[in-house]
């Protein structure tokens, strides 16, 4: 989606284009004994919102929660689980389908609505709650990234809004899809926290 942009550059992304791009390249028929294949570029799964210092809030000293994120003011494709299900078995096809175009600025206002204050912070302290975020994640033709500069260039692509996603269409073909408010409500998120 960000083109040849090196800012952009996220390594586990450009794995999976790869092999979709591949794929497309080549009939689909719906047979046991041929290529049958669906393309579901996805985005983040909302259930990453338990997983702390990724997605999901820390918890400091004084009680405050932070959702670390980068993304600033911009959008994160999330999906629910469950919704893929919905989408998977289209032979042929290449969707780009989410639940919800997710804003941080959601996660801190429903946050502040759970008597709590919220906020996020930059790439960099994002990266300084990371485990051995210099260790390396892939190596391709010799060069190596690291998990950080790879999570650089993932975070930059939503931070950017450079991954989006067509909701209208996505809501008309599936209208009883989660959105993030459904998501949190179901899984009692708050009571997770």
């Amino acid at each position: 989606k960000g083109g040849l942009d090196s800012k952009y550059r996220c390594e586990h992304y450009d794995g999976k284009g790869r092999v979709a791009d591949w794929m497309m390249q080549r009939p689909s028929v719906v047979s046991d004994a041929e290529l049958s294949w669906t393309v579901v570029t996805s985005g983040s799964y909302m259930e990453m919102l338990n997983l702390v210092n990724l997605f999901g809030p820390s918890r400091r000293a004084d009680g405050t929660f932070v959702f670390y994120s980068p993304v600033e003011d911009s959008h994160v494709a999330m999906i629910a689980l469950k919704d893929l299900d919905f989408f998977v078995g289209t032979s042929g096809k290449g969707l780009e389908v989410a639940s919800d175009m997710v804003s941080w600025l959601q996660l801190v206002e429903w946050r502040r609505l759970q008597s709590t204050d919220g906020g996020w912070e930059t790439l960099e302290q994002w990266a300084a709650n990371l485990e051995n975020s210099d260790r390396p994640v892939a190596i391709q033709g010799g060069a190596k990234s690291t998990f950080r500069q790879n999570f650089y260039g993932w975070w930059s692509a939503f931070r950017d809004d450079v991954i989006k996603r067509d909701m209208d269409w996505i809501r008309k073909v599936h209208p009883n899809g989660y959105t993030l408010d459904k998501w949190m409500a179901e899984n009692q998120y708050d009571r997770m926290l």
